[in-house]
């Protein structure tokens, strides 16, 4: 039997060199390829926009007997032994649609319901995975949750032609993203990477949920975006020092910018600026800052937490992240840093590791 869900990031362009599809095959218990490929069409204009990325997961699965067997009674037009309701209308509807209408889960049998959910999970954390390395390699500033919510586009096929609409049990969730141009030699190393099953680093992730916070919930997104550094740091070390990974996971640590200052500029980076890791001073300042105001407001509720005072947290958070990535040895993370770091790490007597080009402004 085949599977396939599709999804869409509004406000994310996708810009190949070809102009073509993308294809990713994952590895996995199932044979799982990924699609990404722009809108075409007035009716896809009109359904997705113009700037946005259509994402499909497709997979082949093998179930059991009884669970197949409800699937061929789908396909024959005749209600499945076991369903809790066979005489609702519902049914008649959706065998008269051929398989082309949303049927609801309750109708469906309970060991075919929780086989399709476990089917729209393992599809759906397929895109997720995609979808999170694309944004991170390529440096997409997209949200927490960049997928479009509220969709139904999950379907079935006994061979791999004819398609049927999926029960609805549970949905995966999709919103809005961000531009991103993507060369042949990308999508290689984007391709490595999912083949060496790399995953979006927790601490970009804790990031990007308190990036999305900051407009609801202040105080929550100033929590998270401390913490969102001090794991970041703790990855980093344990990447490069092996032998600490234990301690710097586990046991109590001194303040984040503290480790920052002192501790960050004595690892052995791979890549570096004159040979080390460096955070520049106005970084750190601001940071110092976030991070007591971050105590106020978790020991007592309180603090003088203003908006841009916030987001200048949340964006040397971002900065130094990108450099813990980049002091890990990749290179690309560099050109995601804010101009304004930049021009900090790169006065006329410093340079940075052989080989790194540097992307600014009007390149």
């Amino acid at each position: 039997m085949y599977f396939r869900l599709l999804n869409w990031l509004s406000e994310l362009l996708l810009e190949t060199d070809d102009g073509i599809e993308l294809e990713f095959d994952l590895d996995g218990p199932h044979h799982i390829r990924v699609m990404l490929r722009s809108p075409s069409g007035e009716k896809e204009w009109e359904r997705y926009g113009r700037v946005a990325t259509v994402v499909t997961a497709i997979c082949e699965f093998t179930p059991d007997p009884t669970i197949l067997s409800v699937f061929e009674s789908l396909a024959a037009g005749v209600v499945p032994e076991a369903s809790p309701s066979p005489e609702s209308s519902l049914w008649a509807d959706y065998f008269e649609a051929n398989g082309r209408r949303l049927l609801p889960a309750d109708l469906f049998p309970k060991h075919a319901s929780l086989f399709v959910d476990e089917v729209r999970t393992e599809l759906g954390t397929s895109i997720k995975q995609v979808v999170e390395v694309l944004r991170w390699r390529m440096g997409a500033w997209t949200p927490h949750d960049p997928f479009h919510a509220g969709f139904h586009d999950a379907e079935w096929s006994l061979d791999g032609t004819l398609w049927h609409v999926l029960p609805a049990y549970t949905l995966f969730r999709i919103g809005p993203s961000a531009v991103v141009g993507l060369s042949r030699e990308e999508f290689s190393e984007l391709t490595q990477m999912l083949t060496d099953r790399q995953t979006e680093p927790v601490g970009h992730v804790l990031f990007r949920e308190a990036w999305d916070s900051r407009l609801r919930n202040s105080r929550s997104a100033l929590v998270i975006g401390v913490a969102a550094l001090e794991i970041g740091l703790k990855e980093c070390i344990a990447d490069l020092v092996p032998a600490a990974e234990w301690l710097a996971m586990n046991a109590p640590t001194p303040p984040v910018v503290k480790m920052l200052r002192k501790y960050l500029p004595t690892l052995p980076v791979r890549l570096g600026f004159d040979g080390k890791a460096l955070i520049p001073p106005k970084l750190l300042k601001v940071l110092d800052e976030g991070v007591e105001l971050r105590n106020q407001v978790a020991h007592s509720g309180n603090g003088e937490l203003t908006f841009l005072l916030l987001e200048e947290v949340l964006l040397a958070v971002r900065d130094v992240l990108w450099l813990l990535d980049y002091y890990r040895g990749r290179e690309w993370a560099i050109n995601y840093v804010s101009e304004t770091t930049k021009e900090m790490l790169f006065p006329p007597h410093r340079t940075a590791t052989k080989g790194t080009r540097v992307a600014r402004s009007g390149e």
